[in-house]
């Protein structure tokens, strides 16, 4: 289970020599050992929405490869994305690149045969409601709660905060079962 403490519980697979006897009463020791050495945590994700490719810079689905972090469905809880920051860094702009799905097409006409053709409101794809955590040493640093968004980039810009990860936690999309986020960069 992934918390703003990083790893809580759940199953990893570890080859370890010597002494097995230490594992269970290790395990904090061993969890800490594994949130550091991990780019990006995440609590689900569907096959093919792996969230390392989250930073390939590729804003699209591209050969049947989703360069994105998909989630399989949202919980009540949210689904959550870490990103890990090689060193502590100071922060003022994070931008997700979220998916609106451009396979419909968005007209600017009048026209009524091409008005039939275009999807009314907002893409159900795109993420709704979500919460940034900028994190520092295990301790949340800054939230930023974004509510009744619809739009594909979403540029939240704040003060300069030092920090070691940033958590992206969505709750909700505009209608979709899952949230799909293809991008994020961190200034």
């Amino acid at each position: 289970m992934v918390s703003a403490r990083g790893i809580d519980y759940g199953y990893f697979w570890i080859e370890l020599r010597g002494d097995t006897d230490d594992i269970i009463t290790d395990f904090e020791n061993i969890r800490d050992n594994l949130v550091a050495a991990l780019y990006g945590v995440w609590n689900h994700n569907k096959n093919g929405g792996d969230p390392c490719l989250v930073n390939r810079g590729y804003s699209r689905k591209m050969d049947g490869i989703w360069n994105a972090w998909v989630s399989d469905g949202i919980s009540e809880l949210g689904e959550t994305l870490t990103m890990q920051l090689a060193e502590a860094s100071e922060l003022s702009e994070l931008r997700l690149t979220c998916w609106s799905d451009f396979r419909y097409p968005i007209r600017v006409t009048m026209a009524p045969n091409r008005q039939k053709q275009q999807r009314v409101g907002v893409p159900a794809e795109s993420v709704k409601d979500y919460t940034v955590r900028l994190m520092h040493e295990g301790r949340t640093v800054r939230e930023i709660a974004v509510k009744g968004n619809h739009q594909r980039l979403n540029v939240l810009k704040f003060e300069k905060t030092m920090c070691d990860s940033a958590q992206i936690v969505v709750h909700t999309t505009n209608r979709h079962e899952n949230a799909v986020i293809f991008e994020v960069r961190a200034y």
